[in-house]
């Protein structure tokens, strides 16, 4: 679990949450990124919020970056344009699966009260956004809340630094259990040598890409 993990170092600028001010710092990162992003988030929503961050990874994989995405299917599925948010992630190249999934009729399904909470994004192995935010307008989109004027305040740290790869590190054992995927891309986070990743990671003798205890 993550609580096995050494605190790492790194350097950190706070974001507040007030006015989509989070959502616009990370397209910005995302808007230069050259080589990989990583999203993991357990709620998010293409709304008109979000919009600056999704249409961002859309530009991210025009210009040839690999954006890899992680959703909880639980906790993002019950909000307003579900299946055509999917469908607009599948039609921009964003290459996403779901964690924690119930689709029984696919074979695939996991204890509803298990869900993924995670919040992480990662830009190149270089910079990272982790906090409390979830990608989705912070009334999520409900009618009582929007009558309340009821809006979620949370906070975010861009970091950079180490912790990055620590964060990098969450997301490819998350993307290998839900996409059987390796990640190798992340080895080259902040010039690092391959053959130290794994003690850096709080991972010793444990290679990228081994399935999570069951």
């Amino acid at each position: 679990g993550l609580g096995r993990e050494r605190l790492a170092a790194g350097l950190s600028a706070l974001l507040a949450g007030e006015g989509g001010g989070v959502e616009e710092a990370m397209a910005r990162a995302v808007d230069a990124a050259t080589d990989h992003v990583h999203v993991e988030f357990y709620i998010m929503s293409w709304d008109e919020v979000t919009d600056v961050f999704f249409t961002s990874l859309e530009r991210a994989v025009a210009r040839g970056v690999t954006v890899r995405l992680l959703l909880d299917h639980l906790g993002s599925r019950k909000y307003p344009g579900w299946k055509q948010f999917c469908q607009r992630m599948t039609d921009a190249g964003i290459r996403w699966r779901l964690m924690m999934p119930l689709l029984p009729l696919k074979r695939r399904w996991r204890r509803p009260d298990l869900r993924n909470h995670r919040k992480i994004l990662v830009i190149d192995g270089e910079k990272g956004f982790i906090g409390s935010h979830n990608i989705i307008d912070p009334t999520y989109r409900t009618r009582r809340n929007v009558r309340a004027g009821r809006r979620w305040e949370d906070l975010s740290v861009e970091v950079t630094g180490e912790i990055v790869l620590e964060a990098q590190a969450v997301f490819a054992m998350d993307w290998f259990f839900e996409a059987g995927e390796p990640l190798e891309a992340f080895d080259l986070a902040l010039g690092t040598p391959t053959e130290t990743l794994p003690e850096m990671a709080g991972l010793p003798g444990i290679p990228v890409g081994t399935p999570a205890p069951r």
